[in-house]
Protein backbone atom coordinates (compact mmCIF):
# COMPACT_ATOMS: atom_id res chain seq x y z
CA UNK A 1 0.00 0.00 0.00
CA UNK A 2 1.11 3.48 -0.72
CA UNK A 3 0.12 6.67 0.84
CA UNK A 4 1.12 9.93 -0.47
CA UNK A 5 -0.30 13.05 0.84
CA UNK A 6 -0.17 16.86 -1.24
CA UNK A 7 -1.93 20.18 -0.81
CA UNK A 8 -5.95 19.81 -1.38
CA UNK A 9 -6.70 23.22 -2.21
CA UNK A 10 -3.46 24.20 -4.11
CA UNK A 11 -1.01 23.04 -6.32
CA UNK A 12 2.18 21.31 -4.60
CA UNK A 13 4.50 18.50 -4.49
CA UNK A 14 3.06 15.20 -2.97
CA UNK A 15 5.41 13.10 -0.61
CA UNK A 16 4.84 9.56 0.02
CA UNK A 17 4.36 8.59 3.22
CA UNK A 18 4.11 4.68 3.61
CA UNK A 19 5.37 2.83 0.81
CA UNK A 20 5.06 -1.63 1.93
CA UNK A 21 2.66 -4.16 1.50
CA UNK A 22 -0.09 -4.46 4.33
CA UNK A 23 1.17 -7.36 6.62
CA UNK A 24 -1.68 -9.19 8.79
CA UNK A 25 -0.48 -7.63 11.62
CA UNK A 26 -1.84 -4.31 10.30
CA UNK A 27 -5.36 -5.61 10.03
CA UNK A 28 -7.89 -6.01 13.05
CA UNK A 29 -11.58 -5.87 13.60
CA UNK A 30 -12.80 -2.30 13.56
CA UNK A 31 -15.83 -0.54 15.16
CA UNK A 32 -19.24 -1.43 13.47
CA UNK A 33 -18.45 -5.17 11.82
CA UNK A 34 -15.78 -2.98 9.89
CA UNK A 35 -11.78 -4.06 9.41
CA UNK A 36 -9.58 -1.80 10.65
CA UNK A 37 -6.20 -1.32 8.62
CA UNK A 38 -3.62 0.20 10.74
CA UNK A 39 -0.02 1.18 9.56
CA UNK A 40 2.85 3.61 10.95
CA UNK A 41 3.73 6.02 8.59
CA UNK A 42 6.29 8.81 7.89
CA UNK A 43 5.88 12.68 9.50
CA UNK A 44 4.54 15.03 6.45
CA UNK A 45 7.10 17.83 7.63
CA UNK A 46 10.20 15.88 9.29
CA UNK A 47 11.08 12.43 8.14
CA UNK A 48 11.49 11.59 12.04
CA UNK A 49 8.24 11.72 12.92
CA UNK A 50 5.80 8.83 13.14
CA UNK A 51 2.27 8.44 13.10
CA UNK A 52 -0.46 6.02 12.85
CA UNK A 53 -2.99 6.30 10.50
CA UNK A 54 -6.15 3.94 11.07
CA UNK A 55 -8.50 3.18 7.54
CA UNK A 56 -11.66 1.16 8.90
CA UNK A 57 -13.89 -0.29 6.03
CA UNK A 58 -16.86 -1.53 5.66
CA UNK A 59 -17.89 -4.68 3.49
CA UNK A 60 -19.38 -2.80 0.99
CA UNK A 61 -16.28 -0.63 0.56
CA UNK A 62 -13.78 -3.79 0.03
CA UNK A 63 -16.06 -4.90 -2.42
CA UNK A 64 -16.35 -1.87 -3.92
CA UNK A 65 -12.42 -1.69 -4.05
CA UNK A 66 -12.40 -5.33 -5.21
CA UNK A 67 -14.86 -4.57 -7.77
CA UNK A 68 -12.34 -1.41 -8.90
CA UNK A 69 -9.54 -3.72 -9.06
CA UNK A 70 -11.22 -6.59 -11.48
CA UNK A 71 -12.14 -3.83 -13.97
Amino acid sequence: MRVQVMPAKRSGSSKTIFDRPVREEDIHPGEDDHVAVSVLADGIYRDKSKYRYTFELSEAEIRAILAANAR
